[in-house]
């Protein structure tokens, strides 16, 4: 017996929009009560299904979540990490999303609409499905969707009609693309483009998925120019400490991954051959410290394997050309270490 052939949304594209809603329809019926349908939905498609039926998510009522305060989201939008790229994914998606009668929509890791522009009309049929700013997309809230899914399984995802768990959200198409940290993997959060059923096309998927790896490029360039500046040594002394001779000591603060940023003070002590094999030491303690770890084979010094440890804050003084001081606050850390 010949296996049942899987669901091609580049053929259901090509269908009559009304035949091809039916066709996935059907699938989703079967699929829900425990049938085995004709034509098997996508793989991406029936694993999430069957995620939403395991959490008890109700495919046929339209649940939705607090929005977010204005408050709320913009404290939100203020701690993005995509906030500073925001303007590179409008320039790379408005203007088609508004041209295609779609909307491009930022969602953090949560899944909370950031920010979404483009068609008015469509952003108004967005708001008539809860997919407005400050709403929660995530899977376990609205099922299967162009938001939440990219973010279970960190890749793109096209939902199309009935693919889309919840009924009411069978006139929608949806494509996301997951936006991660490019120095430690973490999920910063999707950039999705959605809009009616009849703008659906099998190419936004490459789409989407090129301008969040644009993102993601964008962020390395943005961090990648942190660290230059910090082994450069930019920053001026800052005043002199009361009582003493000179300005007061420099510091360069490092993060949890890794990142440097030069506080005040002399901090080119940090730079080239000599300072950055001992900030590789110092940073290598930190978790996910792998972007000093490069930071420091770039300058020709040893790399030593990240011990994770709990420290929240890490506080370098490198005032010292040959003694500087680590000082971790937070987490187990007591004091400073030479």
């Amino acid at each position: 017996m010949n296996a049942p052939s899987t669901i091609d949304l580049a053929r259901i594209s090509t269908m009559d929009l009304a035949h091809a809603a039916r066709l996935l329809k059907g699938v989703r019926d079967a699929t829900l009560s425990g049938q085995r349908p004709r034509v098997m939905p996508r793989p991406v498609i029936g694993e999430s299904w069957g995620r939403m039926l395991t959490v008890g998510v109700d495919p046929d009522r339209d649940v939705r979540s607090r929005l977010l305060s204005e408050e709320e989201l913009e404290e939100r939008r203020r701690a993005s990490p995509l906030l500073p790229i925001l303007p590179g994914l409008r320039e790379a998606l408005v203007t088609v999303a508004d041209a295609a009668q779609h909307i491009m929509v930022v969602c953090d890791a949560d899944g909370r609409v950031l920010w979404r522009e483009g068609s008015s009309a469509v952003l108004r049929k967005a708001d008539t499905l809860g997919f407005e700013p400050g709403a929660d997309w995530s899977e376990g809230v609205v099922g299967t969707n162009g938001v939440g899914t990219p973010l279970v399984v960190r890749r793109p995802v096209q939902v199309f009609s009935a693919e889309h768990f919840v009924r009411t959200h069978h006139s929608w198409t949806c494509t996301g693309a997951p936006v991660t940290d490019p120095r430690d993997g973490t999920l910063l959060g999707v950039v999705d483009v959605s809009g009616p059923l009849r703008t659906m096309h099998p190419a936004t998927l490459a789409l989407v998925d090129s301008v969040a790896k644009l993102a993601e490029a964008r962020l390395r360039e943005r961090h990648v120019a942190a660290l230059e500046r910090l082994r450069a040594g930019e920053g001026r002394p800052g005043p002199r400490a009361p009582g003493g001779p000179g300005p007061r000591r420099g510091r360069a603060r490092l993060d949890r991954r890794g990142d440097g940023h030069a506080r005040g003070g002399p901090a080119a002590a940090a730079q080239g051959p000599r300072g950055g094999p001992r900030l590789a030491a110092l940073a290598g303690h930190l978790p996910g410290g792998a972007a000093a770890r490069r930071l420091a084979a770039a300058s020709g010094g040893p790399v030593r394997d990240a011990v994770p440890l709990p420290a929240t804050r890490v506080v370098l003084d490198v005032s010292g050309a040959r003694r500087w001081t680590l000082a971790m606050l937070g987490g187990a850390a007591t004091g400073p270490t030479t």
